[in-house]
């Protein structure tokens, strides 16, 4: 077993070669195993990190300005995970795009999250040109394209803030420090593998002299086994989705079917997008928010949370992605923590009417 600690510290941008040696001393012995067909090959080699332990085996992408996999303007730089792997299955992958473009603000992977997608800090407030806060990413310029926040625009980046990353054994934790004006905040995120499971821990701090109010979700981009949406999965939630009358005919349209709490898929999704929408999250369903199963190979993946999501919804293209929201209203001085968790598992493959039960 490896037993280090060390730590990186990042401003801006920072010398690959540091990650380069770091990523050698955790990768012994975890050399992932061969790629489905689905699977994106990188044409250049993002600075990442390998997780590993006798379960699971997964390679986590380090923020980088000039060099790392996502420097896009949505999704949080930290804890991208490229491919995760239990007992032969593969868990994330490349998922819709023909290339990876690492400044599209679409192309995330894995468990990418996502902080305030309506509306970021300052952003309300500041004149075209001016400046406002996306934490995770930066200080972003308000462009004149359209008076409203849109996550998935390009915006231009100001200041990417103070980076650390540190490497303990089967863990990974990233902090970004970030300040503008009255906003600021210190951001943890903490990886780690423990048993068949993958917890990623949230510390949110609002170091500034404004309050801090933010929305977090978790995407959750799975592609299992290098299967896109289709009659190989199942899904059961944990709660009954309440899809309103332009989802229902949605559901219908892609050839999906929704039976209580169980979404099935009648053939390969093709094109557009499928989101449904659930009642406000009950107490005690942050426990099982969601599995995913892949009938074909028999692997399982279930989503569960520490906090209860103030809203739960569901969306799928290429990939499945079920995706709990989480809110945190900060005052000056104060801390917000919450975790997810995604634990994976296996069952014989079958094509069954319901959920299977997992082993």
């Amino acid at each position: 077993m490896r037993r280090f600690a060390a730590a990186l510290v990042i401003v801006g941008s920072f010398a690959v070669a540091a990650y380069a040696a770091q990523s050698a001393v955790s990768n012994k012995g975890a050399q992932p195993a061969a790629r489905p067909t689905l699977a994106f090959a990188d044409s250049f080699v993002y600075p990442h990190l390998w997780l590993k332990n006798d379960s699971l085996v997964a390679k986590v992408y380090i923020p980088d300005s000039r060099t790392g996999f996502y420097r896009g303007t949505r999704f949080n730089w930290s804890g991208m995970v490229g491919e995760l792997q239990y007992r032969g299955h593969r868990f994330f992958q490349h998922w819709d795009f023909p290339a990876h473009t690492p400044d599209n603000p679409e192309h995330g992977i894995g468990p990418a999250d996502e902080f305030d997608m309506a509306s970021p800090p300052g952003f309300d407030s500041a004149r075209v040109g001016g400046k406002f806060m996306k934490i995770g990413v930066g200080v972003l310029v308000k462009t004149g394209d359209r008076p409203d926040y849109f996550f998935n625009q390009r915006y231009s980046i100001a200041d990417t803030g103070k980076w650390t990353v540190t490497l303990g054994e089967n863990t990974v934790t990233y902090q970004q420090s970030l300040a503008l004006g009255a906003y600021a905040y210190r951001y943890t995120k903490r990886l780690s593998i423990e048993g068949t499971s993958l917890v990623i821990h949230h510390e949110l701090t609002n170091t500034g002299t404004a309050a801090l109010a933010t929305v977090n979700y978790s995407h959750n981009f799975f592609i299992i086994d290098g299967d896109t949406a289709g009659p190989s999965y199942c899904v059961e939630f944990g709660a009954k989705p309440a899809p309103v009358d332009w989802q229902v005919k949605g559901i219908a349209a892609n050839g999906a079917k929704l039976d209580s709490n169980v979404l099935t898929f009648t053939r390969t999704f093709v094109g557009g997008s499928l989101p449904i929408d659930f009642p406000k999250p009950i107490e005690g369903m942050q426990q099982h928010l969601a599995s995913v199963y892949n009938l074909r190979t028999g692997a399982v993946a279930t989503l569960g949370s520490d906090v209860l999501p103030v809203e739960f919804r569901f969306w799928s293209a290429n990939p499945v992605c079920p995706e709990p929201f989480i809110r945190m209203d900060l005052k000056p001085g104060q801390t917000g923590a919450w975790a997810t968790r995604i634990t994976f598992s296996e069952i014989k493959p079958a094509t069954p009417k319901a959920a299977p039960k997992k082993k």
